[in-house]
């Protein structure tokens, strides 16, 4: 199958993707680094608890979608800001983080799954959009199979600039959510 054949490839890709975005979760919360570059090693020691944290609460979520759908989601809107929860809190563990998360969301996991499905749909839209105009064109300029590498190119693009704002309302969410834990 896919994965079988191409695990090689893919493992690394998730792997590197879910580093950029704890780094960018990094830069957007934590205000401790006195530069930048700080935001490399400190994502670094946070990942892999959050990579394990990410596994156990997405095998929680799946399982909640397999019970009967709303379960999944309503999980999967608690746990929403659990990578934020990792790049603004001082070095929680796992269980730390996941608690923390659940924590944050309380009372309001319908609201933040609302939220995050709203813009998700919106860049989303966004996104197909600019697809299928770009796959209009070219296959108007390059024949019936267009300019792979330009359809490749653009829907790249736009998937990094849904995954950038899905993670910037993720974070913005958790600093709103903290500030008002903290009144």
């Amino acid at each position: 199958t896919y994965f079988r054949t191409n695990w090689m490839y893919i493992v690394p890709m998730i792997l590197v993707t879910s580093y950029g975005g704890v780094v960018i979760y990094v830069l957007l919360l934590n205000t401790s680094l006195s530069k930048v570059g700080d935001a490399l090693p400190y994502a670094l020691a946070i990942f892999f608890p959050y990579f394990i944290a990410s596994i156990l609460t997405g095998w929680m979520t799946l399982l909640g979608v397999i019970a009967f759908i709303i379960p999944g989601l309503y999980l999967m809107a608690r746990f929403a800001v659990l990578p934020a929860v990792f790049a603004g809190e001082a070095r929680l563990s796992v269980v730390g983080a996941i608690k923390q998360s659940w924590a944050m969301t309380e009372g309001v996991g319908w609201s933040v799954f609302v939220l995050m499905l709203v813009v998700g749909f919106i860049t989303w839209l966004i996104s197909f959009v600019a697809n299928l105009i770009v796959g209009v064109l070219t296959r108007l300029g390059g024949g019936p199979d267009g300019v792979p590498w330009i359809d490749t190119g653009v829907a790249a693009l736009f998937g990094t600039f849904q995954s950038i704002i899905l993670i910037a309302v993720a974070a913005a969410i958790y600093r709103q959510l903290k500030a008002q834990l903290a009144i």
